[in-house]
């Protein structure tokens, strides 16, 4: 998962763009989105965990487990998913993100910050920086 993507669970419950990732996540945070602590968790120890900006109230910061979120694979898709709830209820979060919210395919585009801190390999300026 890459800063930016759109993502999801795999019942497809919720919305959320991927704002950052823990390579190594020690306890969760204070927010309470996880009721457990990933480090004590066997299934969930070795693997990263993802903040996620959601549309789901109560949760808008999720944070997840890599293996429990799915890219979603349309912007369609996506639109459906946040209709569930508020549909412009990250738009005001992922601006602090994401300047004026520019997308290309399935991922908004983070802003300079972020590009550094999260590198894309994908991307051309990642190997430039």
């Amino acid at each position: 998962h890459f800063v930016g993507q759109l993502v999801t669970n795999p019942d497809r419950e919720w919305a959320g763009v991927v704002l950052a990732w823990d390579p190594s996540p020690v306890l969760p945070p204070l927010h309470g989105a996880l009721l457990v602590n990933p480090a004590d968790t066997l299934r969930y120890r070795s693997e990263p965990f993802l903040y996620i900006a959601s549309n789901t109230p109560g949760f808008r910061l999720r944070y997840e487990p890599h293996s429990a979120v799915v890219p979603v694979e349309s912007m369609e898709e996506f639109q459906k998913l946040r209709a569930a709830f508020d549909p412009t209820s990250m738009e005001e979060l992922l601006k602090y993100f994401f300047p004026n919210l520019a997308m290309r395919g399935t991922r908004y585009l983070p802003n300079e910050h972020l590009r550094r801190r999260f590198p894309d390999p994908a991307e051309p300026e990642a190997s430039g920086s």
